[in-house]
C-alpha cells in the first residue's frame, strides 16, 4: 500500500487528485486496512498502465488484493485460535475440578483399605499429589501409619 500511495504522488502530476484517491490509513486497525487495500486496489484499475510506466508490476492490483485477504484470513484463523485454546481452558479445568473431587473421596476410602500397610500408603499419598504447571513442592512428610481399630 506504501508504494502505491507513493507511486500515486507521481502519478498525480498528470493525474491531478489521484494522490487523494491513495493514502493510508491513520489507522492501524486490521480491519480498516483490509478495506482500504482492497479499494485502493480497485481504484487502481484504470490508471494501471500509468502506475506500470512508474516501475509497478502489472499484477499490483491482483497482489494487493490477494496480500489483504491473505492478512484477513490470518487475522480469522487467530481469532478462531484464541477461541478454541479459551474452550480448552475451560475444558482442562472442569477435568481438574473433576478429578480433584474424584481423589477428594477417594482419599479416606484408601486410607482406610491401607492403613496397616505404611509402603503402600505413602506411595498413594505421593501419587495423589498434583502440581500445577510442573511445579512441585517440597515433599510431603511422611504421615503416621493410623492405629487400626
Amino acid at each position: 500500500m506504501k508504494t502505491l500511495c507513493h507511486t500515486a504522488r507521481a502519478v498525480a502530476r498528470d493525474v491531478p487528485g489521484l494522490d487523494r484517491k491513495f493514502r493510508m490509513p491513520y489507522t492501524r486497525v486490521n480491519q480498516r486496512q483490509i478495506t482500504v487495500a482492497r479499494t485502493m486496489a480497485h481504484d487502481a484499475a484504470p490508471y494501471i498502465d500509468r502506475f506500470v510506466a512508474h516501475g509497478l508490476p502489472a499484477t499490483f492490483p491482483a497482489d494487493l488484493t490477494a496480500a489483504a485477504d491473505t492478512f484477513a484470513a490470518v487475522i480469522q484463523d487467530h481469532a478462531a485460535a484464541k477461541e478454541a485454546r479459551a474452550a480448552a481452558t475451560v475444558g482442562i479445568t472442569d477435568a481438574i475440578a473433576k478429578g480433584v473431587a474424584a481423589a477428594k473421596q477417594l482419599d479416606p476410602i484408601v486410607k482406610n483399605v491401607l492403613a496397616g500397610n505404611a509402603g503402600q500408603l505413602a506411595a498413594w499419598k505421593s501419587a495423589r499429589h498434583v502440581s500445577l504447571l510442573g511445579l512441585t513442592s517440597a515433599p510431603a512428610t511422611p504421615e503416621p501409619a493410623p492405629q487400626t481399630a
